[in-house]
This record gives C-alpha cells, sequence and structure tokens, in this order.
C-alpha cells in the first residue's frame, strides 16, 4: 500500500482566471453573492458589485 504522501499529485502549474479572459465566471458571481446576501435581506446588484471594485 503507497503511502500518503506517494499518492499525492503535485500539479506542475495552477492557472488563475480573475478576469474572466477564459471563463465567464461573472454570472455565478452575481448568483452565488445574491445566495449569501437573500437570507439577510439584501440583494447582490450591479450597483453593490461596482461600489466593492477597487
Amino acid at each position: 500500500m503507497p503511502s500518503p504522501q506517494q499518492s499525492v499529485v503535485r500539479p506542475k502549474a495552477v492557472v488563475f482566471d480573475m478576469d474572466g479572459l477564459m471563463f465567464n465566471t461573472e454570472d455565478l458571481y452575481f448568483s452565488v453573492g445574491d445566495e449569501l446576501l437573500k437570507p439577510r435581506g439584501y440583494r447582490f446588484t450591479r450597483e453593490l458589485s461596482d461600489a466593492m471594485m477597487g
């Protein structure tokens, strides 16, 4: 039986797509933001998102 260290696969590279160039994640971002705020009585709107941007 291999030891836990032997069965770990380490990636050679990791890609972060922070600007949506490779994947359109904006819809998911708004959906998750809305799900998190809804129980607290708020909505995740474009205006709120824009206010959070730097």
